[in-house]
């Protein structure tokens, strides 16, 4: 049963949707299954682990909250960083790893006992893993790219290839690619020691990137836009959607036949699109708050979204599709 703490905090987060954010509502859209309101800060990342359904969620004050994707109840929370927590991925153990705006790596079993740090860096503004290849792939606030072990966290190896920060890293799972976006408008696709490669830039800066399950086509998301590039012809096209703001998190369905949106500055919007076209499939129930983070479970079974209104909203798509 949720604490009058969090109830109050939820009915606040609502009230002062319009007022605090000049995001907004989208109507006639499905509705979550379950909602877990009043994290204590604004959600920032997702990461979601299929074997045991169980739902993490980092926040803007430095927290780590895992929780049951059946019923959003809480399973542990715990202090990961100083800062902003802006990475988050399960390991292939249970453990999670967490990448914060303090400039370290940590990784924590389930319940928030931490097991390894790495080394302070420069802020952290971006996380992904590489299980295939045990590497850990961070963007930081100075522009720079840098690859660690994933077994150990120890420092691989480091490049600056940006002006301004790295807004958002990807890695491919078929193939030993990486992908990179800055916010001087900049998007490389990488290989670890070897020279990278500038993508043709669409005209605004990429905040979301995500490489297809095939691995031959990577998606970025900025304002108003989606931009498709084909990795075999190299080609780059941009996708007309219905966002109205900058689209923040993208990922696709693990058939790869959906790509999951959320967006956020003048909208909240949570969409199911067409990946080839940027067509609208779905309109999921928006967040209150300016969206943050969207995500899928390996299985395909639970999508779940979180935002500047420091509440999760989980769907089981099992369900939703029968809907």
């Amino acid at each position: 049963m949720m604490s009058m703490p969090r109830v109050l905090a939820f009915v606040v987060s609502l009230a002062c949707t319009v007022l605090v954010s000049g995001c907004t509502l989208s109507l006639r859209a499905l509705a979550p299954d379950a909602v877990v309101p009043a994290l204590g800060s604004s959600g920032r990342v997702l990461a979601l682990k299929s074997a045991r359904q169980w739902a993490a969620v980092g926040t803007a004050d430095g927290r780590v909250e895992v929780m049951r994707m059946s019923d959003g109840s809480e399973v542990a929370v715990w202090t990961a960083h100083s800062d902003s927590v802006n990475g988050l991925a399960w390991l292939p153990g249970g453990e999670l790893l967490s990448g914060g705006y303090d400039g370290r790596l940590v990784r924590w079993d389930a319940r928030g006992h931490r097991l390894q740090a790495s080394a302070v860096v420069a802020p952290i503004t971006a996380m992904a893993v590489d299980v295939v290849r045990d590497r850990v792939l961070t963007g930081h606030a100075d522009g720079t790219i840098r690859w660690w072990s994933l077994h150990d966290l120890r420092p691989d190896a480091a490049r600056p290839l940006f002006s301004g920060q790295v807004r958002a890293v990807a890695v491919n799972d078929r193939r030993p690619w990486a992908a990179a976006s800055g916010s001087d408008g900049k998007v490389m696709l990488l290989r670890r020691r070897q020279p990278a490669h500038a993508l043709t830039a669409p005209p605004r800066a990429i905040w979301s990137l995500a490489f297809s399950p095939d691995g031959r086509v990577l998606m970025g998301g900025g304002w108003f836009e989606l931009a498709r590039w084909d990795l075999v012809s190299g080609s780059m096209r941009l996708l007309p959607n219905a966002h109205h703001g900058i689209v923040k998190s993208i990922q696709f369905s693990p058939d790869g036949k959906t790509l999951a949106t959320i967006s956020r500055q003048t909208d909240s919007s949570v969409y199911l699109l067409d990946p080839s076209t940027g067509a609208l499939r779905e309109r999921l129930r928006a967040h209150s708050l300016c969206g943050a983070a969207i995500a899928y479970s390996a299985d395909g079974r639970y999508l779940a979204t979180t935002s500047d209104d420091a509440t999760v909203q989980i769907w089981n798509m099992r369900v939703a599709t029968d809907k």
